[in-house]
């Protein structure tokens, strides 16, 4: 085999018989896989929360396989190594269940741990990424896939992409993105984000990853957004909707303000009703010059507006008239710093 030319070795033996795992590990994996996939729904989520609560050692076991399975979640940032995962998991399951007569039953604890192993080894091997995309700060950026979808890339933002027959996966590894979803029911559209997964078929939608969370906002279509690491938590997103996951918001669907949530594609930045802190910091990613509040400065204080993306002076100058505020240059002219007044303005 040739150095970063790794290839999955199977074949109907791959799983050693004496590997064979029992009942209980079966239907743990077998339940993982499940809520991982592209077609769980609400009556499958209920069978799953009823089945773990039932024993135990049923929840024991489940933490088990899900604890195995995040060693390939732990790879999620290179979209190469996890469609060799999806692979391996794939084949694994194909193997146990010729061997265990079941037809297509999908994969156990030793298919987890398998696939994770095969994984592993191609690192080793130097096995390749797929596609990078990203944008510096100030920057929007128009990529457009093989597969007739759109993704417009917001500031300092970056993507790993991955196209394969089967099915097409998007890693938003900084940033923020729009993705307009060509329609293909054969494969479905996966974004993941940190812990989030959000899965389209045909749809337009922003995926926004903040430090602690991750903020999906639906335009067209329909997406089902999913915690990776409890597959249990999943929403169904309609048009107008969008969800936090993650921090230390309470997960549920709202209704967003999509003018103000994707005017960014636009080359704007749109404030209704918003606390300062906040918009400082959404100004801030356009620039490498920032705007900082003093010590004391009024974090809560509600701005509202529409500026231009990258504008700091602007901002800083219309923040300053509307809140009644001081603003001076700092840092060598590198910051514009807002604080409370010291005395009424003259």
């Amino acid at each position: 085999m040739r150095g970063g030319d790794a290839r999955l070795i199977s074949g109907p033996d791959m799983i050693d018989e004496t590997n064979r795992p029992t009942d209980i590990e079966t239907e743990a994996a077998d339940w993982y896989a499940r809520l991982n996939s592209n077609v769980v729904d609400n009556a499958d989520l209920a069978r799953f929360e009823a089945w773990r609560r039932s024993s135990p050692e049923h929840r024991a076991v489940y933490d088990r396989v899900s604890a195995a399975a995040a060693k390939l979640r732990a790879l999620r940032g290179d979209p190469g190594l996890e469609a060799l995962a999806d692979e391996a998991m794939t084949r694994a399951s194909r193997a146990q269940a010729r061997r265990a007569g079941i037809g297509g039953r999908i994969g156990v604890g030793a298919g987890v741990l398998l696939a994770a192993g095969l994984v592993v080894g191609a690192i080793s091997l130097g096995q390749g990424a797929g596609q990078r995309y990203e944008s510096k700060i100030g920057e929007r950026k128009v990529v457009r896939l093989d597969d007739g979808s759109e993704v417009i890339l917001n500031t300092d933002s970056r993507i790993a992409v991955k196209l394969t027959r089967q099915a097409r996966r998007i890693t938003l590894v900084r940033g923020q993105a729009l993705f307009e979803v060509a329609h293909d029911k054969s494969r479905p559209f996966v974004v993941r984000a940190g812990d989030t997964s959000i899965t389209a078929v045909g749809t337009r939608f922003d995926v926004y990853r903040r430090p602690d969370a991750v903020q999906v906002t639906l335009s067209e279509g329909k997406v089902a957004v999913r915690e990776r690491a409890d597959p249990a938590r999943s929403w169904m997103l309609s048009p107008g909707q969008k969800i936090v996951v993650g921090g230390s918001a309470v997960s549920k669907p709202s209704a967003a303000d999509l003018p103000a949530d994707t005017s960014w594609t636009s080359g704007q930045l749109v404030f209704h009703n918003t606390p300062l802190g906040q918009a400082v910091t959404e100004v801030n990613r356009y620039s490498a010059r920032k705007v900082t509040l003093a010590e004391g400065a009024p974090h809560d204080l509600r701005i509202n507006g529409t500026f231009p993306t990258g504008d700091i002076d602007g901002f800083a100058l219309a923040a300053s008239n509307m809140l009644d505020l001081e603003r001076r240059p700092v840092a060598g002219a590198q910051a514009i710093e807002l604080r409370a007044r010291s005395s009424p303005p003259p």
